[in-house]
């Protein structure tokens, strides 16, 4: 993309992050998340990653979590709205 803009990579980059919450589903403070998606991403590749929990159906990012193991995946699911 950057290329086919004439533009350098790292320009892109920080206008994607710019623009990017602006487009952010707001989360629907009446209704419960039902359905989860989990997401894993590296903050730095091969050394730190983290994991988000979004609502599949509206699109919200309602956590993220630095760190991939299975009882930091697990603390993140606890603490998913609606869960006691």
């Amino acid at each position: 993309m950057a290329k086919q803009l004439s533009i350098s990579y790292t320009t892109l980059e920080r206008r994607y992050y710019q623009l990017a919450s602006q487009f952010l589903a707001e989360p629907q403070e009446h209704l419960t998340p039902i359905i989860v998606c989990l997401d894993e991403f590296a903050l730095q590749k091969g050394h730190k990653y983290g994991v988000n929990l979004m609502d599949a159906q509206s699109g919200h990012i309602w956590q993220v979590t630095e760190g991939r193991s299975r009882e930091q995946v697990r603390n993140a699911l606890m603490q998913w709205p609606g869960q006691a």
